[in-house]
């Protein structure tokens, strides 16, 4: 149900900003969780959810916002276009990314994504 390369891009893309944010080392941790939750009044839905948390330097609140978007980027040699790619599959999978940071404490960057469970 999901594109194997697609999201390897995904998880890719993420693992290397948390190792590039962490240069003198740190802790990167990855967890999954299956959720349900309600999608409609009279459904149901199964989401499969993975936490990717490191102990780096933070994204400041004030470009929070901005890390999806294509071209935005902080690094001398990035092209903007690692997370932005990684939002747009995600979302073509019909799931959504969002990020929690805070300066100086780390980044956890969340993707959840409809797993159908009864095939």
């Amino acid at each position: 149900m999901f594109d194997y390369n697609q999201l390897k891009q995904v998880f890719h893309n993420i693992v290397v900003n948390a190792f590039e944010a962490m240069p003198d080392g740190g802790t990167l941790t990855v967890r999954t969780t299956l959720l349900r939750r309600e999608t409609s009044p009279h459904q149901e839905g199964r989401f499969v959810k993975i936490e990717f948390s490191d102990t780096g330097e933070g994204i400041p609140e004030e470009i929070i916002r901005e890390v999806f978007e294509f071209y935005y980027t902080t690094k001398r040699a990035g092209s903007g276009m690692g997370l932005a790619i990684a939002k747009q599959i995600v979302e073509g999978h019909k799931g959504v990314v969002y990020i929690e940071s805070r300066k100086s404490a780390g980044t956890s960057i969340y993707i959840e994504l409809p797993v159908d469970m009864e095939s």
